[in-house]
């Protein structure tokens, strides 16, 4: 599975937001690049602190926004990146409990009685 959920709206709503504010015309063919690069990109990030800001240049330059706003994308990185990894932490926690009830490791009375 994958965790980066959080990574993949993060990144396309930053670049939503750069758009609209760059006056860059979003069609239904930028939607969807801008969805499949932000798949891709929270998928090809480090796992490091700041790893994601390596990944705002590809997606900018693919959506066509100029290079000026990669400021802005890091100064926005600082606020999506509390949601982005609270959106990861959770998706791994569920992914862990889904996994162990399907191997029969759940001990499902003790967490019901709780």
């Amino acid at each position: 599975m994958v965790f980066k959920t959080g990574a993949v709206v993060g990144f396309f709503v930053l670049a939503l937001g750069l758009a609209e504010f760059y006056g860059v015309a979003m069609p239904l063919s930028w939607v969807v690049t801008g969805v499949l690069a932000s798949g891709l990109l929270a998928i090809a990030a480090p796992p490091v602190p700041g790893g994601s800001l390596t990944c705002y240049t590809v997606l900018l330059a693919q959506l066509g926004i100029p290079d000026g706003a990669i400021g802005l994308a890091v100064a926005g990185n600082v606020l999506l990146d509390f949601f982005m990894t609270s959106c990861g932490i959770s998706c791994l926690q569920s992914e862990l409990m889904l996994s162990a009830n399907k191997l029969g490791m759940l001990d499902r009375e003790r967490l019901e009685k709780e």
